[in-house]
Parts: C-alpha cells; sequence; structure tokens
C-alpha cells in the first residue's frame, strides 16, 4: 500500500503502555520511510485519544501526550470516524488502513474487539503488530 495513508495506532491502558509508544514510533518511522503518510495516534492511559506530531521522540510523552497533540473523538455511530475533538466544520481524518501496536496479553481482548468494530463500521483495513 505505498503511498497510502496509515493510522498508527499505539500507548493505551496497558502495563506495557511505555513499550507500546516505542513500538508506535518505530512503526511511523519505517513508513514515512517507506514514503506512506502518517497518522500517529496515542491512546493515552486516561482514555484520551490523540495525534500527536509527526517523528514524535520517546522523551516527548513522559508527561502525557507530546506539545501540539491534538485531542480526538472516536465515533461508531451515524458517520463513524476518528475526529478532531475541536473545531469548526470537523471531518474525520483521512486514512486508508491501520496498524496497531497496542501491547500487553491484558489489553489485547480489548484491542481485538475495538479492531473489529472499527473495522466493521468504517471499513477500514486493519493490521496488527
Amino acid at each position: 500500500m505505498a503511498g497510502s495513508t496509515w493510522a498508527v495506532v499505539f500507548g493505551g491502558p496497558s502495563p506495557e503502555h511505555e513499550i507500546s509508544i516505542l513500538t508506535g514510533l518505530q512503526a511511523e518511522r519505517v513508513l514515512l520511510e517507506g514514503g506512506d503518510e502518517v497518522v500517529a495516534l496515542y491512546a493515552a492511559p486516561n482514555g484520551a485519544w490523540f495525534q500527536i506530531p509527526s517523528r514524535s521522540e520517546a522523551k516527548d510523552f513522559l508527561t502525557g501526550a507530546p506539545s501540539g497533540s491534538k485531542e480526538l473523538d472516536l465515533v461508531l455511530s451515524g458517520q463513524p470516524g476518528i475526529y478532531p475533538k475541536k473545531g469548526l466544520g470537523k471531518k474525520p481524518l483521512d486514512i486508508d488502513a491501520a496498524l496497531l501496536c497496542l501491547a500487553s496479553w491484558i489489553s489485547r481482548p480489548l484491542v481485538l474487539r475495538c479492531s473489529l468494530a472499527l473495522w466493521e463500521w468504517t471499513n477500514l483495513p486493519l493490521a496488527d503488530s
């Protein structure tokens, strides 16, 4: 899918939260170097979702979402998609496929249920790391 726009999803409420951040940041870099566009999506431990600035570093997450991050809403009804939380004339993020970099056997059942729900409602191709 070269030339596609990928969502790289990482973070989440897991004991392996930091590992997920590192995995997501590495995946973002590989996709960018391969010529794809990337929308990096960070799930904070408290359940908030953010689009983070491109090429953020692990140290940027020491106090939460990096500076310059945009808070997001995940909408599964009506017109499903991932929307900016603030702004006029909100439109869903333009994403062709998603790579899930969420870690831990504890969160895996939740990740799979959310993945299936997202796929069903948005027809977004998904891959799991």
